[in-house]
């Protein structure tokens, strides 16, 4: 198992540090009132209501049940108005946690480009992409994984067998 750390950690490093590239390249870039205004319009429909809301879901569970436990008598009507407090505090401040996300999206996208992904994002096929890719993903990591586990100790003796004949030690 030991033998595909190595590879996966050095295609982990590689793919962070062409990010980090990237992302030092469009740093100082300023975008402009529309692209800002088309890059909110995209950001607030990815992360909408629906979002918070599961956000909410989640961290709502340990909440209820710290209550239940310390309050056994709580009647489910008034567990319910907290739930709901929690939901109207978590759209409230979201906004200011998604404040910068505009300008970081206006970073790497035009305006036209923004709103071409709203309009895809929109549509049919990307209300079902943004359902499905989550999905894929889950299905497809183990099946990556398990391929990495199998190549990487084959890759890792190749390279070695390169090293050795430019006369180096390994």
């Amino acid at each position: 198992m030991r033998s595909y750390i190595l590879p996966f950690t050095l295609m982990s490093v590689l793919f962070f540090n062409s990010s980090l590239v990237l992302a030092k390249e469009v740093q100082n870039k300023t975008a402009d009132t529309e692209t800002l205004t088309a890059a909110k319009k995209l950001v607030d429909h990815l992360i909408g209501s629906t979002f918070i809301e599961q956000m909410a879901k989640q961290s709502w569970g340990a909440i209820a049940s710290e209550v239940k436990s310390k309050n056994p008598d709580i009647d489910a009507a008034q567990l319910e108005n907290f739930r709901l407090a929690f939901l109207d505090l978590q759209k409230q401040n979201m906004d200011d946690i998604l404040a910068d996300t505009p300008q970081i999206y206006a970073r790497y996208y035009t305006k036209e480009e923004l709103t071409q992904l709203y309009e895809f994002q929109t549509s049919p096929l990307g209300k079902k992409t943004l359902e499905v890719t989550p999905k894929i993903m889950g299905e497809m990591m183990p099946v990556i994984l398990k391929k990495v586990q199998t190549i990487a100790p084959r890759i890792q003796q190749l390279m070695r067998e390169r090293i050795k004949e430019k006369g180096y030690k390994i």
